[in-house]
């Protein structure tokens, strides 16, 4: 099975990279729907190009119907508290409107190494 590819904004991946952050949210939708989100998958998490990008793979996934559903303490590894402000609940709010009967799926990534981009 081919790696998922999975961009990331620059804070969101420096945040996986000091381990703040271990988990993703994405759109249960596309290439991100549940049933192709498996344990063990290998996933790029990746920050533009040319720049270094972290190899991880999946250790968990779970699916929600609304982001307030998601528990508090798995919320806080997804938006690590120091990220969370006024923008990045903009952020949750339009992927809430953007996926608004699709749901969520939320994938616990396990860093394996990092290579250059």
């Amino acid at each position: 099975m081919k790696n998922i590819f999975i961009p990331l904004k620059k804070q969101f991946y420096e945040a996986f990279r000091d381990g703040s952050k271990v988990w993703e949210l994405r759109g249960n939708k596309g290439q991100f729907n549940n049933s192709r989100i498996t344990l063990g998958r290998k996933a790029i998490l990746a920050w533009g190009y040319g720049y270094p990008r972290l190899v991880a793979h999946v250790v968990e996934v779970r699916t929600y119907d609304s982001i307030a559903q998601i528990p508090k303490d798995i919320y806080n590894l997804t938006i690590p508290p120091k990220l969370q402000n006024p923008n990045n609940l903009g952020l949750a709010l339009d992927l809430a409107r953007k996926y608004n009967g699709w749901g969520f799926v939320l994938m616990k990534m396990e860093i394996e190494y990092e290579i250059m981009g």
